[in-house]
């Protein structure tokens, strides 16, 4: 996988998105939690296998729903295989 920032085309986003909504922009480590997420990985699992702290895999975790524009982990794993952002 390319090192970086991942961008998704706006258009494949939810069609109640304004049109001045950008790109999803995702970090390689929130794309590396979001496939962990897809998993079913809990926040202290996800620490554990990155060696991170709980809090700093629930920051990433918040931060991914709001670049998602989603509420809860089961709508990000959605949003994420509609976007192809996880296998």
């Amino acid at each position: 996988m390319k090192r970086g920032l991942h961008y998704v085309d706006p258009s494949l986003m939810p069609a109640d998105r304004t049109e001045t909504d950008t790109a999803v922009v995702l970090s390689e480590r929130q794309l590396e939690i979001l496939t962990l997420v897809a998993e079913g990985l809990s926040n202290r699992q996800i620490a554990d296998q990155l060696h991170i702290s709980v809090n700093t895999a629930r920051d990433h975790l918040s931060e991914i729903l709001t670049r998602l524009d989603v509420g809860n982990r089961a709508s990000a794993v959605a949003s994420a295989l509609r976007l192809g952002l996880v296998p």
